[in-house]
């Protein structure tokens, strides 16, 4: 059982450790574990679970007593993300001051400080968050820090393809360069980049077709095969663009776009579809107050469209 949950979470694969858990948590061979090994367990379990309160009482209660190093790294970082979870973060702070006696994290583990920078970012200081990235990232060449700093400087609009060129020239690891040209990839908007975006996925292909992202790039180019075919075809094909946006890539801004276009082809029979999904992308997934204008014009244009009804019964529009 030990060795099997070290390695089902080392592979993230949770949803089997909870069922093993469960399985034998009250059988004599889990019994016989060490009381440490059995808290953690319960701890992790509980995090999966969202128990988050019953985590933050078993790890604060018991963290100073744990004699296994490695251990008690990993009840800290389960402990710190629930303090996120439950909007603790000074707690999380607080801890990891006591923890390594005010010594500004100097020392603490690199998954520490993706999350410390997420306290950051849950109390709106994207700032602070990135400088204490960026500062250790100088210091310790770690893929886990590059990534999140990355994911962060995108989430605030700031261009980083240089900062993954300069990452990609590092590294020598054939999954680990995918990644990183995958990520420059998407900074090419195929609207106006198409031909350097679909040479960047083609890169990855030719490195490996067969892992996650040489697989993620063949999609891509799929696509991009469609969007380069589009002006010879019609309404059917944008419809079909948009929907390989929205449901292979999870791209919903470029599935938008691509209805706009089908839209401003009149009189299809696919027109009325094409409004539907587009009313429902801006509603549901993009949150756009643009979503009641493109109704307000389907209704104008086909007032006894079937999806008229859709939209009426489905998404509870009036």
């Amino acid at each position: 059982f030990d060795k099997l949950s070290e390695n089902l979470i080392e592979k993230e694969k949770f949803e089997e450790f909870k069922y093993v858990y469960v399985l034998i948590k009250n059988l004599e061979i889990y019994k016989n574990l060490k009381e440490e090994k059995k808290l953690f367990y319960k701890i992790f379990n509980d995090f999966l679970e969202e128990n988050y309160e019953s985590v933050i009482y078993d790890a604060e209660n018991s963290i100073k007593n744990i004699k296994e190093n490695k251990l008690k790294e990993k009840i800290l970082e389960i402990l710190l993300k629930s303090y996120i979870k439950t909007k603790k973060e000074d707690k999380a702070i607080s801890i990891l001051n006591e923890t390594y006696k005010g010594e500004k994290f100097k020392e603490i583990p690199s998954s520490y400080y993706i999350i410390l920078s997420d306290v950051y970012i849950s109390k709106g200081d994207t700032n602070k968050a990135i400088e204490i990235l960026e500062d250790v990232y100088k210091k310790n060449f770690s893929k886990e820090i590059f990534f999140k700093l990355i994911e962060i400087k995108k989430m605030k609009g700031e261009f980083i393809r240089e900062l993954l060129k300069e990452f990609k020239e590092k590294i020598e690891e054939d999954t680990l360069k995918q990644r990183v040209i995958f990520e420059i990839a998407e900074t090419y908007d195929e609207r106006d980049s198409l031909e350097k975006k679909e040479e960047l996925f083609k890169e990855i292909t030719n490195i490996s077709p067969y892992t996650e992202y040489g697989k993620k790039a063949n999609e891509y180019l799929e696509v991009l095969k469609k969007i380069k075919e589009i002006e010879k075809k019609g309404i059917k094909d944008y419809l079909i663009i948009a929907e390989d946006y929205y449901i292979k890539l999870s791209k919903p801004l470029y599935s938008e776009y691509f209805l706009k276009k089908a839209i401003e082809i009149d009189d299809s029979i696919y027109t009325p579809k094409a409004y539907y999904f587009l009313f429902f992308l801006q509603r549901e997934i993009l949150k756009k107050d643009d979503a009641f204008k493109t109704f307000e014009e389907f209704k104008k244009k086909y007032p006894k469209s079937f999806y008229i009804e859709e939209i009426k019964r489905r998404l509870n529009v009036p």
